[in-house]
């Protein structure tokens, strides 16, 4: 089951930023998880929990927030950021 849609809903009534706040809780809880895992079914149970909570609402903030002339430039400056922070990770 894709958690996205369902947490989209929910997003539109109780509001984006506090559910983000909450997927980058689930976030590093998941990331806690990868170290107890012990068969890989586990793994992708984890995987996709953190995902449909927290990029899809993120996006949404982003678009709602920067008028229509900049959301491009915004998507760009936003992935631009993902992908710094993720080099060291990558190193």
């Amino acid at each position: 089951m894709n958690i996205a849609y369902p947490l989209g809903i929910l997003s539109n009534r109780l509001g984006k930023f506090g559910l983000l706040v909450g997927g980058f809780f689930i976030y590093a809880l998941v990331y806690l998880g990868f170290a107890f895992v012990q068969t890989p079914w586990q793994v992708w149970g984890l995987f996709g929990l953190h995902l449909g909570m927290s990029k899809g609402l993120l996006l949404a903030l982003v678009a709602n927030s920067i008028p229509a002339n900049l959301r491009g430039t915004a998507f760009g400056f936003l992935n631009l950021a993902v992908r710094l922070a993720l080099l060291p990770v990558s190193l």
